[in-house]
């Protein structure tokens, strides 16, 4: 069973640590928070209130803290190892094994790197501006030529659509402009600009990100001034002419997967809990991640107390394997190679295309992808992408995941959890889950999910 958990609001963080930790001990353990048999259970809500304050929200806060203090956590950055490094260090820290690579998995990764730039001013070559460069057109980076792009600042004020650059000789100049202007930069391309330096805007460089880039392989170099930018924008205004130096370029780098191990009774049975560690803009230089961050932040504070109750005698039942990813926005790559490599035989070299079962027993896979969006919590399955596996017997489709998960008796069990969480205390009274295909989470993310087909959502007391 894989099962990701995507999304909640900071008002609700700790009722949602208290229900993923509820999820976790009905998977995990033989923690006593569950009477009479299977189908019909019944919540014990004083173990429950007893598990819930293990989980303690300020070190996720410190967590958090210390990821978004590291500016960037783009894959291949020094915040990226920075943080791998943190992560591995926590779970030493807290007991937990290293995974049988030790605490790293190490995999390729094509990553953009020297993603900075610099301007200077022709006539005055004193005055010098940092700049970070944006994400690639596809592969088309927007390193220059060893001379560097010249040319003539021009400032298009407004949102940057045609009308804004009315009557402005666009040609050949390095057009300046606001990042919330959305996709608008395109005007500035189609007018025959050069290149496009964005000064920073009101809005988070993360809300604009998808809009500065396309898929289509076209060079047309861009820039994000973080430093400096009334200065740059009093530059455009008197037509200063510039140099622009980058060398953006792309590597194979190495990306790191962190694996820590909390060891049940049933050894050979696992379960893993995953979060990915990195985080993205289209701008690789500037992307501090305090929301992609709740994710790994919860995963560690789980992992700590995890594995002090193990130290105190009551191991879990199954083996926890606890996996911090990266590459997540580019496809997936980290979690592709793990699951290649641990749950494949892709270690062994002869297994491509991946059908041959590894040596690990994987009982389920919980995937934690949280944000501060909403206060709905969602349980979505790995979707059509995935029907391949088919061929193994292994999946048969989302359908079937959820008649099991959704069965009267399962019903009954989700709606204990809830309604004992609300015994616990009045403040968890109006929260909600909703069950529903991984391949919706593009539009859970933007708020569409009730449009979603096979998805079920409860409340509490209802």
């Amino acid at each position: 069973m894989s099962v990701t958990m995507t999304r909640v609001s900071g008002k609700g963080s700790r009722l949602y640590l208290a229900l993923l930790l509820v999820f976790s001990i009905s998977l995990f353990s033989h923690y006593s928070l569950t009477k009479h048999v299977y189908g019909q259970r019944e919540m014990n809500t004083a173990t429950l209130y007893e598990y819930m304050k293990l989980m303690d929200f300020e070190n996720i806060r410190r967590h958090v803290y210390f990821f978004s203090s590291l500016n960037t956590r783009v894959v291949g950055t020094e915040g990226f190892y920075k943080a791998a490094e943190y992560v591995a260090n926590e779970f030493s820290k807290y007991g937990l094994e290293p995974g049988p690579d030790g605490y790293y998995y190490f995999y390729n990764h094509s990553a953009t790197v020297e993603n900075t730039a610099e301007l200077s001013v022709i006539d005055n070559p004193t005055i010098s501006i940092r700049l970070l460069t944006v994400w690639p057109n596809l592969v088309l980076t927007s390193k220059t030529p060893p001379g560097g792009i010249e040319g003539e600042l021009l400032y298009v004020g407004g949102n940057g659509d045609l009308e804004d650059f009315d009557g402005k000789d666009v040609a050949g100049k390095i057009v300046v402009m606001s990042y919330g202007t959305g996709s608008n930069w395109l005007n500035a391309a189609k007018l025959g600009a050069k290149a496009v330096i964005f000064l920073p805007s009101s809005a988070p460089v993360a809300e604009s990100s998808l809009s500065k880039f396309t898929t289509t392989p076209f060079y047309f170099p861009r820039y994000y001034a973080p430093d400096n930018a009334s200065l740059l924008g009093e530059l455009a205004r008197k037509g200063s002419a510039v140099r622009i130096m980058s060398n953006m370029h792309w590597e194979i780098i190495r990306g790191i997967n962190i694996l820590g191990i909390v060891e049940g009774r049933r050894k050979d049975e696992i379960i893993i809990v995953s979060s990915h560690f990195d985080s993205w803009t289209a701008v690789p230089g500037l992307a501090p991640g305090a929301d992609e961050s709740c994710g790994i932040s919860t995963l560690l504070e789980m992992a700590r107390v995890m594995a002090e109750l193990a130290k105190e005698g009551y191991s879990p039942e199954r083996t926890v394997w606890f996996v911090a990813l990266s590459g997540h926005w580019q496809q997936l790559d980290g979690a592709r190679n793990f699951v290649m490599d641990y749950l494949f035989d892709g270690r062994s070299g002869r297994d491509w295309p991946y059908t041959t079962p590894s040596q690990y027993r994987v009982y389920a896979w919980i995937g934690l992808d949280l944000s501060t969006g909403s206060n709905t919590l969602g349980i979505l399955f790995f979707s059509y992408m995935y029907r391949p596996l088919n061929l193994m017997g292994i999946y048969s489709g989302r359908g079937s995941a959820l008649v099991q998960l959704l069965r009267a008796e399962q019903q009954k069990n989700l709606k204990s959890i809830l309604n004992a969480m609300a015994s616990v205390s009045p403040e968890y009274s109006n929260y909600r889950v909703l069950f529903g295909d991984e391949r919706a989470r593009l539009l859970l993310k933007v708020g569409t999910f009730r449009l979603l087909h096979y998805t079920m959502e409860y409340r509490l007391n209802r």
